[in-house]
């Protein structure tokens, strides 16, 4: 399997996830800190799913869907 990682991901900011594009279309996705963890495994319409959600901001923490998961000391320290 050939690993990927996104490209802001560095010796400095080593907290990132790493992708794997398997035969019949297939993503596995592990922690790039712990390569030794079983890897998660979604189908094609799952990975397209989650990217297209990606891209329209609904993880972002400021999302209407997400404001009341982020506590207010998370707010105060500029999440």
């Amino acid at each position: 399997m050939q690993w990927f990682s996104p490209s802001r991901c560095s010796a400095d900011r080593p907290q990132c996830v790493e992708v794997s594009y398997l035969p019949g279309g297939s993503v596995a996705v592990r922690d790039s800190k712990r390569p030794d963890l079983i890897e998660h495994v979604f189908n094609a319409d799952e990975w397209d799913a989650f990217i297209e959600d990606v891209k329209a901001g609904a993880f972002d923490r400021t999302h209407p869907r997400n404001v009341d998961a982020v506590t207010r000391e998370e707010r105060l320290a500029g999440w």
